[in-house]
């Protein structure tokens, strides 16, 4: 079965229940492989991507992305280190065209949950690629 979430994590020998936990609210699982938005990923997860960064370096990153956002990968480039160019294409990028979507809808006491991940293909197509309700 595919990886959707990561409680689904706890099947893969290495994971345990406080690993999980610790990245749950950090990370989405996709169908397959994108680049990491460097204008919404957290500075937990920009750290573990990028060889060398401290957390601290990470998190001043995000704050100077804050103020005034990536347009492209030159400008998140010139923000950590202008000569190094650790921010390439094939693993990062400025846009995103995944979106996890949580909603609730509560009708006296019944409540109803869910997430959804949606794909944006093109300008005009968005493609629903699962939901979950609880």
């Amino acid at each position: 079965m595919p990886i959707r979430r990561a409680a689904d994590l706890l099947t893969i020998p290495g994971f345990d229940a406080v690993a999980v936990a610790a990245l749950e609210p950090l990370i989405v699982m996709l169908p397959r492989t994108a680049p990491l938005n460097i204008n919404t990923a957290s500075a937990e997860v920009i750290a573990a991507r990028t060889s060398g960064m401290e957390l601290s370096q990470a998190r001043a990153f995000v704050a100077a992305r804050e103020r005034v956002p990536f347009r492209d990968l030159t400008d998140a480039n010139q923000a950590y280190e202008p000569q190094a160019q650790i921010f390439k294409a094939e693993r990062w990028g400025v846009t995103s065209a995944w979106f996890l979507v949580r909603g609730a809808v509560r009708y006296d006491r019944i409540e109803s949950r869910s997430d959804t991940l949606l794909e944006r293909k093109g300008r005009e197509l968005v493609e629903l690629v699962w939901q979950d309700r609880y």
